[in-house]
């Protein structure tokens, strides 16, 4: 509900607390992980964008086929320049996950851009 009102601050400190009582949650970690990339690409702030990137990791190691983890992270690698192989990659694995119509209607401007087919 934070995120859709735009409070990103209040919602990352909401999944930073869930993540200090169970540290592989898939949900907290996808969402800090989002949140964090997004906030250190806007700010230019390397380090909260690794930060990001890491929890996105740990986020798709605890829950392989699970596929918000691998949508987020595909569409960070889509956004880091020189990494639209590993973005592609993830995508086409997202895509055997079957994600939900609204996880699709996310992925289809990137699956496009991509070259990927769109279900």
């Amino acid at each position: 509900m934070d995120v859709a009102n735009s409070q990103d601050a209040t919602a990352l400190n909401a999944y930073e607390k869930v993540l200090t009582l169970e540290p592989k949650n898939v949900t907290a970690l996808t969402q800090s992980g989002w949140l964090d990339f997004t906030a250190g690409s806007a700010a230019k702030k390397a380090s909260i964008v690794e930060v990001g990137i890491k929890d996105l990791e740990k986020a798709i190691a605890a829950a392989p086929r699970q596929p918000a983890p691998r949508l987020y992270f595909a569409i960070v690698a889509d956004s880091t320049p020189g990494n639209q192989r590993v973005a592609k990659a993830e995508f086409e694995e997202f895509l055997k996950l079957k994600p939900s119509v609204g996880q699709l209607a996310i992925a289809r401007p990137f699956l496009k851009k991509l070259g990927l087919p769109s279900p």
